[in-house]
């Protein structure tokens, strides 16, 4: 289901970089990453963000198969 969201790679730059360098990566129009992984990472931050502070603040919990349905 997820294998459209999350884009597979073999270097190991994953666990050997900084959050700022791996948000970077992924982030940038110039990824090493298909061309529209971009956007699709920046929708899928924003909506973790956005479950959280349904969380947070109003106690609605949401499942990780309703995140992914909706990147």
């Amino acid at each position: 289901m997820g294998r459209g969201v999350i884009p597979v790679f073999n270097n190991g730059f994953f666990f050997a970089g900084t959050l700022e360098d791996w948000l970077t990566l992924n982030l940038s129009e110039s990824s090493i990453l298909n061309h529209k992984w971009h956007w699709r990472f920046g929708i899928l931050l924003d909506l973790i963000w956005q479950r959280r502070n349904m969380l947070i603040f109003h106690n609605i919990l949401w499942n990780e198969h309703d995140l992914l349905l909706q990147a």
